[in-house]
């Protein structure tokens, strides 16, 4: 962990947009730091924490487009910066950053339409791809965050913000991943990789942690009808959800096999995402005080670890 100032004062930065600026490392070449600039609105320290997981999860799960991020740090005087694997600029690339760099409009007009000719199919199936995985509202398409690399291949360089300020809702929170999609695609990660698996299921874990201390540390006021209204409606879908899928019985299901296989499982753990939906709906439109959000977030993940992840040959149920 980097603990003291990066100090960028005479280098020259490979990359420039409005609230970073990006630089080699140093001490390091095959590594980039991205360093917040003073005039640019700065994260909270759990944003930026959260952006850490959140990037390692996508780098696991697209690892051909995704550079790996190796730490975020914020210093006493407060910088901060974020630590990544670098990808080479192509050509194009440069040309681009260096028209951004002059302010020259008319190049890096001419410089964009050569990326798009020559990768802009590639990058759209990218961000499809990202929008799989439930990212679709984590995506900056700035040009300037594709790279081709010599063998064709595309590579999305920003990192992934896990929310933003509500600009709907003023004292929340707007979480711009889906959990439930992102977390299916971990399930989904071969038992080759069990152990990379695991890391991203620590991950999810630490980043949801994040969410919701994230979403606590704003006051907000609720309505008191609108609350009431709310939590009847949520407690019937709850109460619904554990009426139509045992848990005991869910728990009993241990044989990965058998998994594959139940039916009950199956719809149990389609049900999961509608549920989850309601649940943050109610948080993010602020209908729901934290405190009850966090006890119907606790009956949530019985839930879900009820219906459990496949790991290798059998059902964890424990995460």
């Amino acid at each position: 962990m980097r603990l003291e100032n990066f100090e960028s004062a005479g280098l020259e930065p490979i990359g420039e947009g409005e609230e970073n600026r990006v630089f080699v490392n140093p001490q390091n070449e095959t590594r980039v730091i991205s360093e917040r600039k003073e005039s640019a609105e700065k994260n909270t320290f759990r944003q930026m924490k959260g952006k850490f997981y959140l990037t390692k999860i996508v780098h696991a799960l697209l690892p051909k487009h995704i550079p790996d991020i190796y730490q975020v740090t914020e210093t006493s005087s407060g910088q901060q910066t974020i630590d990544r694997e670098y990808i080479v600029h192509s050509e194009s690339h440069a040309r681009l950053q260096n028209a951004k760099k002059n302010s020259d409009v008319e190049m890096e007009q001419a410089a964009g339409q050569v990326i798009i000719d020559e990768a802009g199919e590639k990058i759209n199936e990218v961000d499809s791809k990202l929008e799989d995985l439930g990212l679709a509202f984590c995506i900056d398409k700035n040009l300037g965050n594709y790279i081709k690399d010599d063998s064709g291949g595309i590579h999305y360089l920003e990192t992934f913000n896990p929310w933003q300020a509500d600009p709907v809702g003023p004292g929340s929170i707007e979480v711009l991943f889906n959990e439930e999609t992102l977390r299916e695609a971990i399930e989904k990660i071969p038992d080759e990789k069990t152990k990379i698996r695991e890391k991203c299921e620590g991950y999810l874990k630490r980043l949801m942690t994040l969410v919701n201390e994230e979403s606590n540390m704003i006051p907000v006021e609720i309505d008191a009808q609108m609350n009431r209204e709310e939590m009847v409606k949520l407690e019937a879908e709850f109460a619904s959800f554990e009426s139509n899928h045992p848990i005991d019985l869910l728990m009993s299901i241990t044989d990965a096999g058998e998994a594959r296989k139940s039916e009950e499982r199956t719809s149990a753990k389609r049900a999961l995402g509608p549920l989850l939906a309601s649940l943050n709906l109610s948080r993010n439109e602020n209908y729901i005080t934290a405190e009850q959000y966090l006890k119907f977030n606790e009956r949530y993940q019985r839930f879900s670890r009820a219906v459990g992840m496949l790991n290798g040959g059998t059902v964890d149920h424990t995460r």
